[in-house]
């Protein structure tokens, strides 16, 4: 290859593509940080109804898929919310939805603890939603800068 002094003295040009490697390097990175972020709240969700189903086992001693669940236990999080009457995709959609809002202290209020056990569980997702949300926001404002 020979020296070429008018591509030598273009300082504008980006003859490396470095800025393009950049750019697809952050890309990637908050890709990364999203399908996490995703994946986290999916995690915390079903471990929120692991957590509601050992409730209705350990502590009712129910099912709550029964006839007449839904009037002896009104306030827990499955048969306030009618979830045992659903199918589990939708289950899944909403209580992922219920974590994400809650881990990341937005809360709606539409979905949200109703027994006292399931309130001290909640506490805990809050308090460990604070602290992955903020490991995330810093490694995002890294990327940024």
């Amino acid at each position: 290859m020979e020296f070429n002094p008018k591509l030598a003295n273009d300082k504008n040009a980006d003859h490396n593509k470095a800025e393009t490697v950049l750019y697809i390097n952050h890309t990637m990175k908050t890709i990364k940080l999203i399908i996490f972020l995703c994946n986290f709240s999916y995690f915390v969700a079903m471990f929120w109804v692991i957590c509601c189903k050992l409730v209705e086992d350990f502590v009712y001693d129910i099912d709550y898929r029964d006839e007449g669940v839904d009037e002896m236990y009104p306030d827990v999080f499955i048969t306030f919310f009618n979830l045992h009457k659903k199918e589990p995709y939708e289950i899944n959609i909403i209580v992922t939805y219920f974590a994400f809002t809650s881990l990341s202290t937005v809360g709606f209020g539409d979905y949200h603890p109703r027994s006292d056990i399931e309130r001290i569980i909640g506490a805990a997702m809050l308090l460990l939603g604070v602290a992955v949300f903020s490991y995330i926001m810093g490694i995002f404002i890294a990327i940024l800068e």
